[in-house]
This record gives structure tokens, sequence and C-alpha cells, in this order.
């Protein structure tokens, strides 16, 4: 990669990590559903013009459910888990349950798409949910059923992310990238609307709360949109996905530095766990690959 490439995953990273620390500024606010549904308002309203209005609407005639079920996977459901969670986990341990999405990634892969199951990836997928009961457990804080059904929400979010990512591989291989990250996001607007409507908050939202949900719009859903879609294309999605060993290190920078979070053994000891059965896991998959592509026959000349 070049320097620049890597200036931008490192971006990417930050503004990853930091995005927990604006959900935990703001959900308890809003409310986790209105806060997540004005997030991917304000972030559709923005990638809209990039996709062109009228593409969108001549791809929301042909490709509405691929649009709806993006948007419930990658952007409504698992943004309100997150959201939900962050009323009781901190914002480190919110970025580290979310580094399990490579490793859900690879379990659905499994089951949907047939990959061959490895002992690696096994390996992986246990150690990953073994570094959560650990993060988890050993924290100052008692463990008590909110915190334990909390970080259930954002291990399913996870779950969440890698059923998206799956889904996008197998059904949407042919559509554009720009409308696609658009499209998620208006269907997950409206998907959101009717509990955000129900639910959201009478009283006036400080301003505080009112910038960190504009913050996570623009910058954690509608550029990191745009980045990831750029990367994908120049560096390819296994490079990409480097991120996920980066974000949990400024997750827990950020919420030590912004809001004096606690880092204890547990919180240490189970992000080096997750991430390396994270690294396993990539690696199997990467290897399987170099396999495959050395016993394909050569292409033309």
């Amino acid at each position: 990669m070049t320097p620049v490439q890597t200036l931008v995953l490192i971006l990417m990273a930050v503004i990853g990590g930091a995005s927990y620390i604006f959900i935990k500024v703001a959900s308890p606010v809003f409310g986790p559903i209105p806060l997540m549904a004005a997030r991917v308002l304000v972030a559709s309203i923005l990638l809209v013009p990039f996709a062109g209005p009228l593409n969108m609407v001549r791809g929301l005639r042909s490709n509405w459910l691929r649009y709806l079920l993006l948007g419930a996977f990658n952007a409504a459901f698992p943004y309100s888990l997150i959201a939900s969670a962050s009323l009781h986990l901190n914002a480190s341990l919110l970025s580290i349950i979310n580094a399990l999405t490579p490793l859900q990634t690879a379990l659905i892969s499994i089951v949907w798409l047939g990959e061959r199951p490895v002992l690696r990836k096994y390996l992986g997928l246990a150690g990953g949910f073994l570094g959560v009961v650990i993060a988890v457990g050993w924290q100052p804080v008692p463990v008590s059923s909110r915190v334990i059904g909390a970080a259930l929400c954002s291990v399913l979010a996870s779950f969440f992310y890698g059923l998206g990512s799956v889904y996008a591989r197998k059904h949407c291989a042919g559509m554009k990238p720009h409308d696609m990250a658009a499209g998620q996001q208006l269907a997950a607007a409206l998907l959101l609307a009717p509990l955000a409507i129900a639910s959201f908050p009478r009283q006036p939202v400080p301003a505080s709360a009112t910038g960190a949900m504009i913050i996570l719009a623009v910058f954690a859903t509608a550029l990191t949109s745009w980045l990831t879609l750029v990367m994908v294309k120049s560096v390819g999605p296994t490079k990409t996905m480097t991120v996920t060993f980066m974000m949990p290190v400024f997750g827990i920078l950020f919420g030590k530095l912004m809001l004096k979070e606690a880092i204890t053994a547990g919180t240490l000891l189970g992000l080096v766990i997750i991430l390396s059965s994270v690294y396993v896991v990539t690696e199997a998959r990467l290897s399987a690959g170099r396999a495959r592509a050395r016993q394909a026959p050569p292409g033309p000349v």
C-alpha cells in the first residue's frame, strides 16, 4: 500500500474508534432507536447526491428488496443494537466486541456460502468469543443481567454486520457501490422511522447530543462508507479489513482520554485474544484462497 492508502486506513480506524464515544454521549439522550434513525437519515441525505438521485429512483424500483436487506443487516439492526448496548457497556468494550465481525463473517460464510471449514477457523471463532467473556467478565463494574444482555446485543450486532457482508457478496455483486451505500442508509431510515417517531424524546435535546449525532452521521457513516468503497476498490477487501485490528485500540484510547474509562487487565487480555483470533481466521481464509489460486488453471495470455 502507498503511504496515502495507509493513512486512509488509519483515519478510518480513528473515526471508527471515536464513534463509540459519540454513541455513549448521545444514546441516553435521544434513545437508541431515534439516535440511529437520525444518523442514517442524515447520512443518506449526504450520500444520495453522490449516487445520483435519478439513478437511485431507478435502482429502488429494481433493487428495493436488496436495499431493504442491506439496510437491515448493515445499518438498522447493528446500529440499534450497539446503541442499546452502550447504555450498559463502556466505549472500550463496544469497540472490542465489534472486532468479532470478521469471525462472524467467517462463520456465516461456512454455513451460507459453503466455504470449507478448517480447524483454524473453529479455533479462531472459539477464541474470539472467549475474549468477549474475559473482556466483559473481568471489569471493575459488577456483571449483571443488564451487562450480559448488552454484551449479547453487541455480539449480535457483529453477527448482522457479517450477515450483511456475506449477503452483499452473494446477491449484490453487480450493483454500484455508491448506490449500495446510499440505498442501504435510506432503507435503514425507513425501517427505523416508525419506532423512532414513537420513542423520540419529548424534552429538548442538548446541543452536545445533537452534535454527537451529526458527527456520527457525517463521519462515522457517510464518510466511512465512501472511504471503505474507495479502499476496497484500490487495495482490496482483505487489506481494508485491517481496520478491524486498529479500531479497538483507538476505541480504548478515546474511552480513556474522553470518558475517563478504566483500562483493566481484562480489557487488554480480551482485546489481545479477540484480535489474535481475527488474525487466525483471516490468515486461514487467505491460505485457502492462495491454495485455490495455485490449483486453478492458468488464464489466457
